[in-house]
């Protein structure tokens, strides 16, 4: 007997989870449920509203429109930024620095690529970018191909490699800026680096030591803010690149790894992983205060703050905020890109005018940008479930939250199961600008084989979204007592590895994702 009951809808939550962890295998008597996180009221620094008040002047519509997707074949594109003429400098992990002519959504357009081989380097390649007039500078934090590197691209069409420099062994370059002829790089628990160009050779200056572990950096004026792992947002005294000086620091929570700049009122946005987005108040450099925070759900790539706006990637879909009152952004629009045969992994945004640049690893999308329209936008907590294994005859069970990012409400919602094995309740709701609502899926195991299917959620709204979430049963897993797989591998030295060559010692399985 199947007992249907009404969706538990709670307003004006934020998604609490990280990215790609499941409410899988979750015990009926032991089901998910959302906690208001940072923003709990009574909390140190509570975080802002995610979505505004339903009463803000709109127009219905929606406020990112998809304009054009280009593809990138493994390029990776990281990071974006464009520089003031409209052309966009595409960061990518594979393909060095990748340019564009972005100046009308719609119609960008790449000009010829910028991967050579230079020196000892294996291959141009690039984590962080900061792009000049005429000149781009790259990082690149190294992997188990290739040591970390500096390298300087000339902008003119086509682009080239002008110069590039080869970090010594164990040290990892990160984010990076521009200060006059300076160029200032992270390099983690080893500090910040100062470089120095004339033509093809970069030199190294002085090196400020005493941060945490370095990634992320951003100017405002002459005070750089740096993203310092568990040290939060430091600032430093920039006046004089061969004199730098640490000025003052604030914890943020979380992990700091990334961070952007309003100069005009001096404020900091730092992505700081289950933290969030914080929000610092630099007008003070030697004692920087936390204001605000914005809750993501997800893990954040790429921030940008553009003409009053913040915008966020968040791996799943990039995020625009209106900054009108700068400590409690408001989010006004989501995209979610959609690209065939990859699955969503948003880690570069970049705004000018109206178009929108968002990286989804292999591919850009340009978006153009309406924010005075709004829409629904559902988003799920997950985008996979898994219900672990299920004997035959048995049933699990586990809770999915769905919430509606977008700024109109959307009526008539139903969710859609294909296959009769698995089931959900309630099949129809509704849920307000704001609103998030749990439903709970069930899968009667009839056979011991794998089992997957699709939930989908729509609505009557032509303007929304339609949200699909991957069921898994009885998907081959390793559980305690199962004999090891026969795993064999050859390292990056060249010796040969297996499992079972392990016999007698302890193995530690790590999950390696991406990168």
């Amino acid at each position: 007997m199947t007992t249907s009951f009404a969706p538990r809808v709670i307003r004006q939550a934020a998604l609490t989870s990280l990215l790609g962890l499941a409410a899988a295998c979750v015990p009926e008597t032991h089901g998910l449920s959302v906690v208001g996180g940072p923003r709990d009221a009574g909390s140190e620094a509570a975080a802002a509203p995610d979505v505004p008040a339903p009463d803000r002047p709109t127009t219905p519509g929606r406020p990112l429109t998809l304009a054009q997707e280009l593809p990138f074949p493994e390029a990776e594109i990281l990071e974006l930024r464009y520089r003031a003429d409209g052309m966009l400098v595409a960061c990518t992990a594979r393909q060095g620095v990748t340019v564009l002519d972005a100046r009308e959504p719609g119609a960008f357009r790449p000009l010829p690529a910028t991967r050579t081989q230079l020196g000892d380097v294996n291959y141009f390649r690039c984590s962080h970018v900061a792009v000049g007039a005429s000149l781009a500078y790259a990082t690149f934090r190294a992997d188990v191909t290739q040591p970390s590197s500096l390298t300087a691209v000339d902008l003119s069409d086509p682009p080239s490699v002008v110069a590039a420099y080869r970090a010594p062994a164990g040290v990892a370059f990160d984010g990076v800026v521009t200060l006059g002829d300076r160029q200032l790089v992270a390099m983690r628990r080893d500090g910040l680096g100062v470089f120095t160009r004339a033509g093809d050779t970069f030199t190294p200056g002085p090196v400020l030591r005493g941060l945490t572990d370095a990634t992320g950096l951003a100017l405002d004026g002459s005070v750089l803010c740096v993203a310092d792992g568990e040290g939060g947002l430091a600032t430093v005294d920039a006046r004089d690149p061969d004199a730098l000086r640490l000025l003052g620091r604030v914890a943020t929570g979380g992990i700091a790894q990334t961070v952007a700049v309003d100069p005009a009122r001096h404020l900091a946005f730092v992505s700081a992983g289950s933290a969030g987005v914080v929000i610092v108040d630099v007008a003070r450099p030697e004692a920087p205060a936390l204001v605000g925070r914005v809750a993501t759900g997800g893990t954040v790539g790429q921030i940008e703050v553009v003409d009053g706006r913040l915008y966020v990637a968040t791996w799943r879909d990039v995020r625009g905020y209106d900054l009108s009152v700068p400590t409690r952004p408001l989010l006004f629009g989501v995209a979610h890109p959609d690209s065939a045969g990859q699955n969503a992994r948003v880690t570069g945004v970049a705004a000018r005018g109206d178009a929108l640049a968002v990286a989804n690893w292999n591919f850009l999308h340009a978006y153009r940008l309406q924010p005075d329209r709004a829409a629904p936008y559902l988003v799920g907590q997950t985008e996979l479930v898994g219900l672990g294994r299920v004997a035959v005859g048995a049933s699990a069970t586990a809770l999915v939250t769905i919430e509606n990012l977008g700024r109109a409400p959307i009526a008539g919602l139903t969710a859609r199961l294909a296959d009769p094995a698995f089931s959900v309740t309630p099949e129809s709701f509704r849920l307000e600008a704001g609103e998030s609502a749990e439903l709970r899926v069930g899968f009667r195991a009839t056979t011991s084989a794998p089992v997957a299917t699709t939930l989908r959620v729509g609505g009557d709204d032509p303007l929304a979204n339609e949200l699909r979430i991957e069921l898994r049963a009885n998907v081959p897993t390793l559980a305690v007592g199962d004999p090891a797989p026969a795993e064999s591998a050859q390292l990056t030295d060249g010796t040969a590895w297996s499992l079972e060559g392990q016999r007698g010692h302890v193995v530690m399985l790590v999950y390696f994702t991406t990168w």
